[in-house]
């Protein structure tokens, strides 16, 4: 855990110049082989792979996105990956009034299509819990920064405030989900499909946050529409199918049952079709080969979010169910230590990479594909990267905010024992 020495750049443009230095977030530097004493980024050679297409449209730097290369900035973000370069939109910055006023939304809405589990917790806690409340400025540039690595390509800032919202809903009731019973995660399931449900059937309830989920879906479908597309029903038909919720088997006898299950947990499908949402493409995926490449995609998705967050989830493991994440199965399945495991995790994800990668020099040689299907490989080729950063900053965001927390329990801490103390002299004094 180490301050970012250099964080004015990143809200350069964000906050006035006087405010910035008020603020001194703890960002989590959590690097995976640092926290296994491992030595593979000395032996484990990684080798950059930049996207390969003789399109010359799908090459010409455009003025919405910009390019940085991850590996050279290691110091700071621990990138355990060739996919190289990253690429940031630059209309995050529009994102920020769309992200907050949705944040504002669910924690002021008390509809009762919100149900409580049985603990009390309904969505707005879930947001409220988080600490959003106290320094949402800072949550809100989070969302938008992530949502702008993960589609850089897109041209119509719209179109990534759209997504935003279905990504933000999606933390919210998976969040909401880890905090209930397996009885209760139906029920949250249900609530999750009426929010979200199409515009015309609407929710049975309305409320100043489902006036706002209406009108997003609208908006999604009338880019279909007008475009004569399938891409924003198909990214709406994955987000209400999502299985971010699904818990991992009780035994899984080899690692490929444990990837079948991460593939559907880790939300693939959703991606995918937000990359295809982002770009606006009329491209088919379902061609045998591309579902292959992009199966491989997926595991990479999976393989990733593990390898970065597996300390975290050692800590909340339950003796209820499976390993949630890839390096403790495979110290379950293989006998290994936290270190082997680790390597073995960085090794398989290189590996998926390279195979990946060399599909795509294939395909570059057969010349077989028309620009959009060009566009959309690179589309998730970016978002492979992307994945990276945004994994980094998602874990920055849950450090903050347990940083809040333990503040905030030890201001309660010492309340407690001012007022001990003060209640002693009162004693004293009456003696």
């Amino acid at each position: 855990m180490s301050d970012m020495t250099n964080f004015s750049d990143f809200l350069r443009g964000v906050l006035p110049a006087k405010d910035i230095s008020k603020i001194n977030p703890i960002v989590y530097l959590h690097d995976p082989l640092r926290a296994a004493k491992s030595n593979a980024g000395t032996f484990l050679r990684r080798t950059s792979r930049h996207f390969p297409t003789s399109k010359e449209q799908n090459t010409n730097d455009k003025s919405y996105w910009v390019t940085f290369t991850p590996i050279e900035a290691e110091r700071h973000f621990p990138y355990l990956s060739g996919i190289t370069p990253a690429y940031e939109n630059v209309f995050w910055r529009q994102m920020l009034d769309v992200v907050n006023e949705l944040l504002d939304l669910i924690q002021s809405d008390k509809s009762e299509v919100d149900s409580p589990l049985r603990d009390g917790t309904t969505l707005r806690h879930v947001c409220m819990s988080t600490g959003v409340r106290h320094d949402a400025h800072m949550t809100g540039v989070y969302f938008a920064k992530a949502n702008a690595m993960m589609y850089p390509f897109c041209e119509d800032p719209r179109r990534l405030e759209l997504i935003n919202v279905l990504m933000i809903m999606l933390w919210g009731f998976d969040d909401k989900c880890e905090k209930g019973t397996r009885e209760e995660t139906a029920g949250v399931l249900h609530e999750w499909r009426m929010r979200l449900a199409s515009a015309d059937r609407g929710c049975i309830e309305s409320s100043p946050l489902q006036t706002y989920l209406d009108k997003t879906i609208a908006a999604i479908y009338e880019y279909d529409r007008v475009t004569g597309s399938t891409a924003g029903r198909e990214m709406h038909h994955a987000a209400l199918n999502i299985e971010y919720w699904l818990k991992p088997p009780a035994n899984c006898e080899n690692h490929g049952e444990y990837l079948a299950y991460r593939h559907r947990n880790v939300g693939a499908l959703f991606v995918w079709s937000c990359v295809k949402f982002s770009l606006d493409l009329k491209v088919d995926t379902s061609a045998p080969r591309i579902a292959e490449w992009l199966g491989w995609a997926s595991m990479h998705l999976g393989m990733t979010n593990d390898l970065y967050s597996w300390a975290k989830e050692a800590k909340e493991q339950s003796e209820e169910q499976g390993p949630a994440n890839a390096i403790l199965h495979l110290q379950q399945l293989l006998s290994l230590d936290e270190r082997q495991a680790v390597e073995m995790l960085y090794s398989m994800i290189l590996q998926k990479e390279a195979l990946m990668y060399e599909q795509l020099l294939s395909w570059k040689n057969e010349c077989s594909f028309d620009d959009d299907m060009w566009a959309f490989l690179r589309g998730v080729w970016a978002t492979l990267a992307g994945m990276y950063c945004t994994v980094r900053r998602v874990l920055d965001m849950l450090e903050s905010r347990a940083k809040f927390h333990r503040n905030k329990a030890q201001q309660l801490v010492d309340r407690d024992i001012d007022a001990e103390f003060r209640n002693g002299l009162k004693l004293i004094r009456a003696q």
